[in-house]
C-alpha cells in the first residue's frame, strides 16, 4: 500500500484548503469536508494542516485493516494505538529505527477524537464514539497536572481517554537572552511593557498580571519606563 499525502492549497500566500489524498491521489471527502468544518470555524491553516496529517495515519491504518472509516470501533481503536506505537517516524533528521513519540501518538488520538466527534454531530457516524472520553476527578488531583489560574472555577474538566498514551512530562524550555531583547525591543506601550516585565522579572503567570491593581505594587509611582528597556528606579 503507498502512502497517503496531505495536499494544502493556498491563494496569494494564504491557505485556502487542506485535503488528504489516498494512495490513487483521489481526495477523502469525509476528511476534507472536516478540515474545511475546521478553517470555516476560524481554526489557524496550521491547526487545519495538522489535523490533516494526524488524519491520514487513521485512514493508512484503516487502509491496511481493510475497514471503513464508518466501522471505526473501541477494539480497532486499541489496535490503532498499537499501529500508530509502532510506525516508524519518517521526519526528516530522525533515525530510521526511531518511532513515533508519544506526544504526536496523543495527538494524533486527540484529532481522531475530533473528528469522529464532527462525523456525529453530521450524523454520519453512530456507532458510539470510538474514543470515549470519561470525567476523571482523580486526575485534577494530579499534582503534576497544570493548574489553571482561577484554580475551581475553571469551566475546564479533567476528562481521560479510554484509549491513550502516556505523555512524558515536559519541563518548559527558557527563552534566550537574544529572544527576550527582541520581544522587549518590540514593545511600544509601557503598559505592555509592565505587564511583560512583571511576567518576565517577577516570575507571575498571565492571569496573576491581570488580576493585579497597581494599588497593591507599593513603588510602582516611582518607577520610570524607559523605551525600551526594563525599569528604572
Amino acid at each position: 500500500m503507498g502512502l497517503m499525502r496531505v495536499v494544502i492549497q493556498r491563494v496569494s500566500g494564504g491557505v485556502v484548503a487542506v485535503s488528504v489524498r489516498d494512495d490513487a491521489g483521489l481526495s477523502i471527502e469525509v476528511v476534507d469536508r472536516f478540515l474545511k468544518h475546521l478553517l470555516d470555524s476560524g481554526c489557524s491553516p496550521n491547526t487545519a494542516a495538522a489535523y490533516g496529517y494526524d488524519l491520514r495515519y487513521l485512514f493508512e491504518f484503516l487502509s491496511e485493516v481493510s475497514a471503513p472509516w464508518h466501522e471505526f470501533r473501541p477494539a480497532l481503536a486499541v489496535d490503532f494505538l498499537a499501529w500508530l506505537s509502532a510506525r516508524p517516524n519518517s521526519h526528516r533528521g530522525r533515525g530510521s529505527g526511531s518511532r513515533l513519540s508519544p506526544a504526536t501518538v496523543s495527538r494524533a488520538l486527540a484529532a481522531v477524537s475530533s473528528f469522529y466527534e464532527w462525523a456525529a454531530i453530521m450524523e454520519l457516524f453512530d456507532l458510539g464514539h470510538p474514543l470515549q472520553q470519561k470525567f476523571d476527578p482523580a486526575l485534577a488531583r494530579v499534582g503534576s497536572r497544570h493548574q489553571p489560574f482561577a484554580g475551581g472555577s475553571s469551566r475546564q474538566m479533567p476528562v481521560r481517554r479510554d484509549v491513550r498514551v502516556k505523555v512524558p512530562l515536559r519541563l518548559p524550555r527558557p527563552m534566550e537572552d537574544a529572544d527576550i531583547a527582541a520581544l522587549v525591543s518590540g514593545i511600544s506601550r509601557q503598559r505592555d511593557l509592565a505587564m511583560i516585565l512583571l511576567m518576565l522579572d517577577g516570575g507571575l503567570r498571565p492571569g496573576e498580571v491581570l488580576m493585579t491593581a497597581l494599588t497593591e505594587i507599593p513603588q510602582f509611582c516611582s518607577l520610570k519606563f524607559p523605551t525600551p528597556g526594563r525599569f528604572r528606579a
